[in-house]
Parts: structure tokens; sequence; C-alpha cells
């Protein structure tokens, strides 16, 4: 298993050159914004269809236990990704390929073995289950995995080839860890706590390395996926949906918005005056965006270093090194670190098209 995730990890990593493709004008705002609208609106809606079991081959395991070796984290591939209705462009800020999807790319998500690509009938109001997945390896092949997932919200890391989901696994939910590479299940372990908010089949989840974040009643559960080793965490807020990148997530403070340790609930960074709901932190933690009216202010978590960027509508590279955004015939690419932007000229595909953002949860 070792030397399997190891060669992974190590051997997945190509660089992009690739010609370049159609872009679109930008819709949607960060992670955060959406997922928040997410949550007012569903309530506690009933949930919908019924999720589908694991696929063939795929291991239940019993008493909480994993197969798992440990997920080898590690820098992930510089990329760029988005979709419009069922085409997904992979770029590498310079460059891009387009990806056709056999049904709507409804979700993207960024992993060590490729885009994860969430597909349904129908996107085009956020769509609904049931949901299938390809795999956009680099280079730009796609490959269907045999899983479908009913109304649930599942998660990745992109240092890691897994994609996590919460199921109903007998008389309770189960976190289960899929390998997205082998196309298998390395984990389903038991959560013991309750969930009856939010509406989806089974508690929203967050994978931030060999933890797994579940959105349950009162307290968050934190499973080790490697061990199978439960917890309840005192810093990620239940009932609600966890948001953990690079172990850490921001939290409400007195007059600003936080950065904070999972583990510890170590405030990182302070940002005054920022919200939860204008903020944004990139898919590894490193660095938090706040986003305030014709432009957006990008924080170093480490540092405190802050540079400005124009426009308040950004997607984030795949290693946090950029963030992007695609209007009209135009994909601008700005520098975390410096702030520094570039503008690459791409074939628009005209006013009003729904661009998605790798890395954007879109629920029905």
């Amino acid at each position: 298993m070792t030397d399997r995730l190891a060669t992974l990890m190590h051997g997945e990593v190509e660089a992009l050159d690739i010609p370049a493709p159609p872009a679109t004008e930008i819709l949607g705002a960060g992670r955060r914004l959406h997922r928040r609208r997410v949550w007012t609106q569903r309530g506690a809606a009933a949930a919908g269809l019924a999720l589908a079991a694991v696929t063939a081959g795929a291991v239940a395991l019993s008493g909480g236990q994993s197969t798992g070796a440990g997920p080898a984290t590690g820098k992930p591939p510089h990329v760029i990704a988005y979709a419009v209705d069922d085409t997904v462009y992979i770029s590498d800020g310079t460059g891009a390929t387009a990806v056709r999807m056999p049904e709507v790319a409804q979700t993207l998500y960024y992993t060590s073995a490729g885009v994860l690509v969430r597909t349904n009938k129908d996107g085009s109001s956020d769509g609904g289950a049931p949901f299938h997945f390809e795999l956009v390896k680099p280079g730009g092949t796609a490959a269907k995995l045999a899983l479908t997932l009913g109304d649930v919200v599942p998660s990745t890391d992109p240092s890691l080839p897994y994609l996590a989901y919460a199921a109903k696994g007998g008389p309770l939910f189960q976190a289960v860890v899929h390998d997205i590479s082998t196309d298998r299940t390395e984990a389903a372990i038991d959560i013991a706590g309750k969930f009856t908010w939010g509406g989806w089949e089974a508690p929203p989840v967050s994978l931030s390395g060999a933890d797994v974040y579940v959105g349950t009643d009162d307290k968050t559960e934190v499973i080790d996926w490697q061990t199978g080793q439960t917890t309840t965490s005192d810093v990620v807020p239940g009932s609600a949906l966890p948001d953990v990148e690079g172990g850490r997530l921001l939290r409400a403070g007195t007059g600003s918005t936080d950065v904070v340790d999972a583990q510890s609930g170590r405030v990182l960074l302070a940002i005054p005056g920022a919200t939860e709901d204008g903020a944004d932190l990139s898919p590894d933690g490193r660095f938090a965006i706040v986003r305030a009216g014709d432009g957006s202010a990008i924080y170093n978590v480490d540092t405190g270093a802050k540079v400005q960027v124009p426009s308040s509508d950004w997607g984030w590279s795949s290693d946090s090194e950029d963030v992007f955004r695609v209007d009209g015939s135009t994909m601008t690419t700005c520098s975390t670190s410096t702030g520094q932007c570039q503008d690459t000229s791409v074939p628009s595909v005209g006013k009003g098209a729904f661009v998605r953002y790798a890395g954007v949860t879109f629920e029905s």
C-alpha cells in the first residue's frame, strides 16, 4: 500500500503543455460565500434521492477500521480548472485544454491525481442527485469512476488522491474515503454522532490530510481515517458545514475574522473588519482572501503580509499560488504572494455563461 501511494503521489504530477481554450465570464463568488447561501436556502429541507451504494469492489469495514496506509501529503501540481456546461477547462495559466463530459460538470475538485468532476444531468440551477464522477488527469484524458452519490456533500484535499463523503451504513452513518486513482474505497468508518440538520442524506464532510471532519449535530466529529480513531472538535462548529483547508478554518472573532488551527483552536491570523461570508481560505490554508467591493485583499496566514488584487470574483489554483478569474475573452491570474497580475487572451464563450470554479461547492 505504501509503495502504491508513494508511486501515485510522486508519479502523477506532470507539466501541462496544451493549447488554449474558450473561457467565460465570472458569475460566482468564493467558496465560502456560495456554501453559506446553500445552508440558508436549504434549511431543514428533506433529503432528496437515495444515496447509491458504494461501488463494486469497495470494502465496508466493520468496527471503524481502515485499510488505508495513510496519506502521503505533498504540494499539488499547479492547475487551474473551471467548467462551463458540459466542458471542463484545465489550464496552467497560459494554455489550456477543453475536456467534454457526458453530463453537466456540476462541481470540480482539485486532487493530486487530477481534477475530479462531479456531473449530473442538469446543473443549470445547481442540479441534483444522482451524481456521477469523472477524473480528468494531467494531459486532459478523462476516466469515468464507478461511483454514484446521492444528495451528500463530499470533499477532497488537493494534495491527496481521495474523495471523502458520508453515507448511510446500516444503523449508523459512515465516513467513506475513496481512492479516485484506483477507484477503490480505502475506508468506511462508523460515525457516532447524530445528524438531523441541513437536509442532506448524510452529514457534510471536509477532508484535510488524515482527518475527515463530519458536520454532525452540536459538535463536529473528527475521524482519523487511517486508524479509525474518532473524537469531537471543540474548534470546528457543529451543526454546520465544516470547511477545513490545510488543517485551518475561518471563525468569527471579536471585530474580526480569524484563521484558526483546526486542532488546537489557536488563532493564526486575525483579519480586522472582515466577515466570514466575505472571506475564503486557499485550498492549502496558507492564504486568506477578503472580498470587498471592487477589490480583494490576500493575506499570508503565516506572516500576515497582505497584497491587493482587483475585483472580488476569484478562484484558486490547486497549489494556492495564484487566484484567477475569467472575464469575457480574458483570463487574469494574480500571484497570492506578490499580487502581481497577468492577463491571457482566450476566446470568449459569450455573455451570461455560468462558470464553475474548482473548489466551489454547488448544492441543490
